[in-house]
This record gives structure tokens, C-alpha cells and sequence, in this order.
């Protein structure tokens, strides 16, 4: 497969609340080296198992303690930030902008300064695959988080950097408009030669959408990291075993998964 991004040795750790005000350090990562797929690649695996702080490292948004990742050549570690949203774009799951301008103009602004600034077609694609005709003259900060995710979509295929992070960047949508939006990216990915990794609740569109894809597997406290093309590496056999449940049972946990997500952002509005 062809490697847009290797982890070299990385270990990464964060502080956690063990109670009583005391702290514990969480070990995420061990000497984990790994080299991601290009293409349309789906990050699934049980929740608290990594897959953001994967993201994030991967896209040098954060370091290793240990270890380098290399991101189109460069080592994320001395590489200006600047650079690096220029070559990895992220949508975080609650990623909000405070901007009260319309959303016409931040549209046309992000393809000016984007990749694809000359591909004068591109803008009314996007604006028609994420159904944002009738926000045109709405301000940005007066959106719902569904029109909101929305317009998070299109700044990221308007702006077209090689590689682009999307974490639960869909939760908010209605299911057709995954639908749509994913079948775009996909053609999108094939067209402009670009890759995406997706984190997504939803197992059925990784199968349905993802040309390749990655699974944590936590296999007890050693990590194991399994990739390969998404109808091998997203079978029942694979997935049972990463979440440690039967097929059944783990659809109705993404679900309720996804609701937790909606509730959340509903209350924190």
C-alpha cells in the first residue's frame, strides 16, 4: 500500500483523574510503528481505544513523547504549523466557528486560498452535495450543528488539502445526507487524488464507503492495529473480537453511541 503518513516508534501518554484529585498517567500508544493507507480509509474500534489522539498524531496537531511521525515527508514534530494545515486538514466532532459572516462568503474565501482555487466548478458541486444553497446568506454562528457539520464538510473539500482528518464529522447528519456527502468523497478522493480517514459510528457506512480501512483491536492492554482492504479487515470475525461482542449487540451500542453524541451537543448548545 501506498504510505502518506508512517509513525516511527511513537509512544504517547496523557494525565487522567484517578479520583480524589490524584492523576494517572494513561499510556495510548507503545513504540507503535505503523504506515497509513492512502485513499478513503475508515478508523473503527471501540470507543476511549485511541483513534482521535491517532488522528491528531497522525495529523501533527499532536506530538509523541517518543518516536516521530512523518507526514508527506515531513517530521510533524519541527514542521511549521502553517505547513501543516496546508498538507492535513482535521474536522474535529465539535468543531464550531464563531464567526458571524455569511456562510456565501466564507465558502468562496476558503476555495480562494484552497488547493483547488482554480477549479471554478468545485464551489457549486460542493455547496449542492452538502445541501447549503438555502444558507447562503445565513451567519455561520447562527447554524444547528447538522448545518453547521455541513458547512465543516465543504471547507474541507472546498480547501482540498492532500489528507484530511474527519472525526465523527457526520454524527449530526441525516442518514441521506451521509449518504451523499460519503459517495462524493469517494469520488472526490478518486478524482483529486486525495485521502480521507474517517471516523464514523456507523459501521455499515465504513463498509459501504471506505475503500480501506484500520481496526483497534485492544486485545487485552497490547494494541494491536490491523489494516487492509475494509471487506477483510471490517468482517464479523474481526470486528466481534475487537469490541469483544457479538454483531447484534454492537450495532445497537454504536447507536446508542451516536445518540450519546447528539445529547451532548443538544445540552452543551
Amino acid at each position: 500500500m501506498n504510505s502518506l503518513i508512517t509513525f516511527n516508534k511513537v509512544s504517547f501518554s496523557h494525565l487522567a483523574s484517578a479520583g480524589e484529585g490524584e492523576v494517572e498517567e494513561i499510556t495510548i500508544f507503545n513504540n507503535l510503528t505503523f504506515a497509513l493507507p492512502s485513499g478513503v480509509v475508515a478508523l473503527v474500534g471501540p470507543n476511549g481505544v485511541g483513534k482521535s489522539t491517532f488522528m491528531l498524531l497522525a495529523a501533527g496537531r499532536l506530538n509523541p513523547d517518543v518516536g516521530e511521525v512523518i507526514l508527506l515527508g515531513k517530521d510533524t514534530k519541527v514542521t511549521e504549523d502553517e505547513e501543516l494545515n496546508h498538507l492535513c486538514s482535521v474536522i474535529y466532532q465539535n468543531t464550531e466557528f464563531d464567526d458571524d459572516r455569511p456562510v456565501a462568503e466564507l465558502l468562496n474565501f476558503v476555495h480562494s486560498i484552497g488547493h483547488q482555487k482554480n477549479n471554478t466548478k468545485l464551489l457549486t458541486e460542493v455547496i449542492k452535495v452538502c445541501e447549503l444553497e438555502l444558507l447562503q446568506n445565513r451567519r455561520l454562528n447562527t447554524l444547528s450543528k447538522g448545518e453547521q457539520q455541513r458547512v465543516n464538510l465543504a471547507f474541507c473539500l472546498l480547501y482540498g488539502s492532500p489528507i484530511n482528518m474527519l472525526d465523527e464529522a457526520f454524527f449530526a447528519l441525516e442518514s441521506y445526507q451521509k449518504e451523499a456527502i460519503l459517495v462524493y468523497i469517494g469520488e472526490y478522493s478518486l478524482k483529486y487524488d486525495k485521502t480521507f480517514y474517517l471516523c464514523l459510528h456507523e459501521i455499515d457506512l465504513c463498509r459501504k464507503h471506505a475503500t480501506k480501512a484500520i481496526l483497534f483491536n485492544p486485545n487485552g492492554d497490547n494494541l494491536q492495529l490491523i489494516q487492509g482492504e475494509t471487506n477483510e479487515v471490517l468482517s464479523d470475525k474481526n470486528l466481534e473480537e475487537a469490541y469483544n461482542t457479538p454483531m447484534a449487540t454492537l450495532y445497537q451500542r454504536e447507536n446508542l453511541s451516536r445518540e450519546r453524541l447528539l445529547l451532548y451537543n443538544t445540552v452543551t448548545q
